[in-house]
């Protein structure tokens, strides 16, 4: 590990990680959207976020749990980050596409 907590390399852990969180994060993403929470808002990203963290609470630190919990709290930046731009842009924000 290097000074700031991340490895210098990437290993096959980091690998199955990342790939476990990245098919977490489009299930949730994609079930989430069909609901009032929605995707690509500030308010879908802060309910995102509570559930990030409730998992990552929830599940005591297990592997999986935090996977999920990652996968969520990922997702909650982006959809925050995509509703300021959105705002920004002075687009409506309930649109998910804040790039066109």
């Amino acid at each position: 590990m290097s000074k700031n907590g991340l490895a210098k390399t990437p290993s096959k852990s980091m690998f199955y990680d990342a790939m476990g969180i990245a098919a977490v994060k489009t299930i949730e993403e994609r079930l989430l959207a069909a609901t009032p929470v929605g995707n690509g808002t500030i308010g879908s990203g802060i309910v995102k976020g509570i559930l990030g963290f409730a998992t990552g609470k929830l599940g005591k630190g297990s592997k999986l749990t935090n996977i999920a919990a990652t996968a969520f709290v990922v997702d909650c930046a982006e959809d925050i980050v995509n509703g300021v731009i959105g705002m920004l842009k002075g687009a409506n924000s309930s649109s998910t596409d804040v790039w066109a």
